[in-house]
C-alpha cells in the first residue's frame, strides 16, 4: 500500500473505513470471522474510489466488470477443455497420421485387385482411396475391423490384422494399450486443467500458466493482464490489489449500503473508539464531517453517555451547548464541571476553541467554583475575557461562594464589572 498511499491523511481515513466496515459487514452478514487482509482491502478502495464502490450493489463498479470477464473467461476455458476431451476420447483412438497412411495404401492396394469395394465392418463408412487417412473411416475400422466386398468373395480384416499391418507387432491388443496409455494420461492432465479453472481465484486468472495445451490440444487460455483491468476502469492499485489476492469474487461481502441517515464513516468510527469502548479515553479535538453527524452520534450513543468524561469533545460540546433546552444541570455540563484534571483541560481547550464559549462559560458557572479563576489565568484577548466574564457573571449562582485571587480582581476591575 504505501507504493500507492502516501498521504498520512488518507491512510488515517482508511483506517477509520476499516473499522467501520468491520462493525457494519459483521452485524449485517453475521459472520463472526472476517478475512482482516480483505476487508483492509475494501476499506482502501471504499477510500481511494468512492464511486467505484457505491457501484457495487448496484452491479455497475469495475470489479462488478471484471466479475462478468472472470465469470466469462471460465466458461471459454471449461469449453475449451470439455471439447479437447472429446478429441482426446475420439481421436486419440486412432492409429497415428502415418500409420493411417500406412494402412490406407495397402487397403487400396487389396481393393484394387479385388476389384471391390472397403467399408468399416459395422458398414456405417465407405473407404476413400482418395482419402487414405481418413479419420472418420478408420476411428470405426480401428475398432470393428475392415470389410471388402468384391464380385466372387469377401475379406474380413480385424483389428488385429490391421493392427500387424500397420506394423504393430503384438497386434490389437498391444495397439489398444499403447493408444489407452496416451489416452488415460491425456485425460488426467484435462481433467487436472478443468479442475484448476473451476477452482481459479481472480488472483491465479492474473497470472495463469500461459498456456492450457499439453498434448491435447492447440487452444491457449490467456489471463487477464494490467492492461485489461486498466479498460474495465480498474486503476493500478486496485489491480495490485486483486493480483495479490486482497480483493476477489466474494467482494460484494464487504459492500455495504450508504444512507444519508446513518451514521457516516468518521462518526461510526468515534462510536467504536470511544463510546463502545468503557476503557476508551474522551479525544477532544475528534473531528466529525458536520454538526448533523454529531447529533445522529449522539442518538447512537444514548443519554448515559453524556454523564462519562469520553464525551469531552470541543464538536459535540458545540452542538450541545447550543440547544435551547440545554442548562446548567444538564447531565454534559456537569461532567465538564467535575474537579477532574481531564475535565480542567477541557474546558479550557473548549475556552479556546470552541464555537459557543460565552454560553459555554454562562451554563458551567453555577457548578464551577473555580470559573472566574479560570478565565482569568488564561490568556486571551481582552474582548474575549469580557465576553467570558460577562457570561460566568450572569450564569453565577448568588448562593456559591467562588474562587477569586488578584488575578480574578484585576481582571474585574479592568473590565469595569462589578465586583
Amino acid at each position: 500500500m504505501a507504493r500507492f498511499v502516501t498521504d498520512y491523511r488518507l491512510i488515517l481515513s482508511i483506517v477509520n473505513e476499516y473499522r467501520v466496515l468491520e462493525r457494519v459487514v459483521r452485524g449485517e452478514t453475521g459472520l463472526k470471522e472476517l478475512d482482516r487482509s480483505r476487508l483492509f482491502a475494501m476499506a482502501a478502495y471504499k477510500t481511494l474510489r468512492p464511486s467505484d464502490y457505491d457501484g457495487i450493489l448496484a452491479g455497475s463498479s469495475p470489479l462488478n466488470r471484471f466479475q462478468q470477464s472472470f465469470d466469462d473467461l471460465k466458461v471459454t476455458a471449461l469449453e475449451v477443455l470439455s471439447e479437447a476431451e472429446s478429441r482426446v476420447r475420439s481421436v486419440s483412438s486412432l492409429p497415428g497420421q502415418g500409420a493411417r497412411a500406412r494402412l490406407g495404401a495397402a487397403l487400396s492396394v487389396m481393393v484394387d485387385r479385388l476389384n471391390g469395394q472397403a467399408t468399416e465392418r459395422s458398414g456405417q463408412r465407405a473407404f476413400d482411396p482418395s482419402a487414405p487417412d481418413d479419420v472418420a473411416f478408420w476411428k470405426g475400422a480401428v475398432e470393428a475391423g475392415v470389410r471388402i466386398g468384391a464380385p466372387r468373395l469377401t475379406v474380413d480384416l480385424r483389428p488385429d490384422d490391421l493392427a500387424i499391418m500397420a506394423g504393430e507387432a503384438g497386434g490389437a491388443i498391444a495397439w489398444d494399450e499403447a493408444r489407452n496409455e496416451a489416452k488415460t494420461r491425456d485425460l488426467e492432465n484435462l481433467n487436472e486443467w478443468k479442475t484448476w479453472v473451476s477452482r481459479a481465484t481472480w488472483q491465479d486468472m492474473m497470472r495463469p500458466p500461459r498456456s492450457l495445451y499439453l498434448a491435447a490440444t492447440d487452444e491457449t487460455i490467456e489471463g487477464f493482464t494490467l492492461s485489461d483491468l486498466s479498460e474495465m476502469g480498474i486503476d493500478k492499485f486496485t489491480a495490485a490489489l486483486i493480483a495479490r489476492g486482497y480483493i476477489d469474487s466474494l467482494f460484494t461481502i464487504y459492500a455495504v449500503r450508504t444512507d444519508p441517515g446513518e451514521l457516516t464513516a468518521k462518526a461510526l468510527n468515534y462510536l467504536i473508539l470511544v463510546v463502545e469502548d468503557p476503557k476508551g479515553q474522551p479525544l477532544f479535538e475528534y473531528e466529525f464531517d458536520n454538526d448533523d453527524a454529531v447529533r445522529r452520534m449522539l442518538k447512537a450513543a444514548g443519554p448515559e453517555f453524556l454523564a462519562d468524561e469520553r464525551c469531552l469533545n470541543v464538536q459535540v460540546y458545540d452542538h450541545l451547548v447550543a440547544l435551547p433546552a440545554s442548562d446548567s444541570d444538564s447531565p454534559f455540563m456537569l461532567t465538564s464541571c467535575a474537579p477532574s484534571e481531564l475535565a480542567r483541560r477541557f474546558r479550557r481547550l473548549y475556552r479556546s476553541k470552541g464555537a459557543h464559549i460565552p454560553r459555554f462559560a454562562k451554563l458551567a458557572a453555577p457548578n464551577l467554583t473555580s470559573a472566574f479563576v479560570e478565565v482569568a489565568d488564561e490568556a486571551m484577548d481582552p474582548e474575549k475575557v469580557t465576553a467570558v466574564l460577562e457570561a460566568t457573571l450572569v450564569g453565577a449562582s448568588p448562593d456559591r461562594v467562588y474562587d477569586s485571587n488578584e488575578a480574578v480582581t484585576n481582571a474585574l476591575s479592568k473590565q469595569a464589572l462589578p465586583i
